[in-house]
C-alpha cells in the first residue's frame, strides 16, 4: 500500500484514488484483502463474460456444420498487472503478467494437438492474418508498431521507473516466486549479465536495420519518458504527500530532476 506509481494500491485511478460510478467494480484504491479481491473478482468477470460470449460464436456456427471452414485465432494485445510489482490494472511493465498472453489457433487441416512455450512476437499476426483472406499488408501495415509504447523495462533492466522506484534491474524466479515479490538481480548477477548481453544483441541488430542512427527509446527518455509519466510528477509529488507517502518524494525527485522543470 505504500509503494509508489500510477496503478498502485493507492492511486489505481493512475495518480488519484478516485472512482468512476460508470465503472462500480473497478476500484480506486485497495485498503485490504477483501478489496484486492473484489478488484480481482471483477478482472475474473471480464475473462468469463469473454468465455461464454466466445462459447456464444462457436454454437451456432458448429450447428451450422461450418468449423471445418474457419480458422480461429484467440489472442490478445497484452496481459495486465494485477499485483506484480506494486501495479493493479494496468500494463505498463515488461514481465510476466503483461508479456504472457493467450495464443490459440484452430486451423483444420493444419497442425493440431500441439503447444509452443517459445518466447514470441506477434507482430506479423495482423499481416498474417491479412493474407489469409487474400487482403495484402502495404509496407506502413507492416511498420506501424504492434508493441506497447509505454513498456519501461526489458529484459529486467528499467530506463524509466514510471514513478515506481524499481530497481535498476530485476530478476525473478517466476517458478518460486509467479507474483514477483523477491527480486533476485543482486543475488545473481550473473544471470543478469547474461540477459543484458542477449538484449545488447538484439538491440545492435535492430538499431543495424534502422534507416535512423538514434534509438527511439532514448528520443523517448529525452521528451520526459513515456506518456503516462510525462508532465505528471509535480502533482503526484503532492499526492503522496497527502496520503502519507512523502518519503518517496525525495527519491523520485533525484530520478527525476528534468521532469520538474517542464
Amino acid at each position: 500500500m505504500r509503494k509508489t506509481g500510477p496503478h498502485s494500491a493507492s492511486d489505481i485511478n493512475m495518480y488519484a484514488n478516485r472512482t468512476n460510478p460508470e465503472y462500480p467494480r473497478h476500484p480506486g484504491e485497495i485498503r485490504n484483502k477483501e478489496e484486492l479481491r473484489f478488484m480481482i473478482d471483477g478482472y475474473d468477470c471480464g475473462v468469463r463474460h469473454m468465455d461464454e460470449r466466445i462459447g456464444s460464436i462457436f454454437k451456432p456456427l458448429e450447428e451450422k456444420g461450418v468449423m471445418d471452414d474457419l480458422v480461429v485465432i484467440i489472442t490478445a494485445g497484452h496481459g495486465e498487472n494485477m499485483g506484480e510489482l506494486g501495479i493493479y490494472g494496468e500494463h505498463g511493465t515488461s514481465d510476466q503478467a503483461t508479456c504472457r498472453i493467450p495464443m490459440i489457433i484452430r486451423w483444420p487441416g493444419m497442425t493440431h494437438g500441439t503447444s509452443d512455450s517459445g518466447l514470441h512476437y506477434h507482430l506479423d499476426l495482423l499481416p498474417t492474418m491479412a493474407e489469409t483472406i487474400w487482403l495484402y499488408p502495404s509496407a506502413r501495415m507492416y511498420a506501424s508498431g504492434a508493441f506497447d509504447s509505454k513498456i519501461g523495462c526489458i529484459c529486467g533492466r528499467t530506463y524509466h521507473d514510471g514513478y515506481h522506484l524499481f530497481d535498476k534491474e530485476m530478476l525473478f524466479n517466476l517458478k518460486d516466486d509467479p507474483f514477483e515479490q523477491r527480486n533476485l538481480a543482486a543475488e545473481m548477477p550473473h544471470v543478469c549479465k547474461d540477459a543484458i548481453y542477449i538484449l545488447n544483441d538484439w538491440h545492435d541488430e535492430m538499431m543495424s536495420s534502422m534507416k535512423y542512427d538514434v534509438d527511439p527509446l532514448w528520443t523517448v527518455m529525452k521528451e520526459g519518458g513515456a506518456y503516462h509519466a510525462k508532465g505528471n510528477l509535480p502533482r503526484y509529488l503532492e499526492r503522496l504527500k497527502e496520503s502519507g507517502r512523502s518519503d518517496a518524494v525525495p527519491e523520485l525527485i533525484r530520478r527525476h530532476p528534468i521532469e520538474l522543470t517542464r
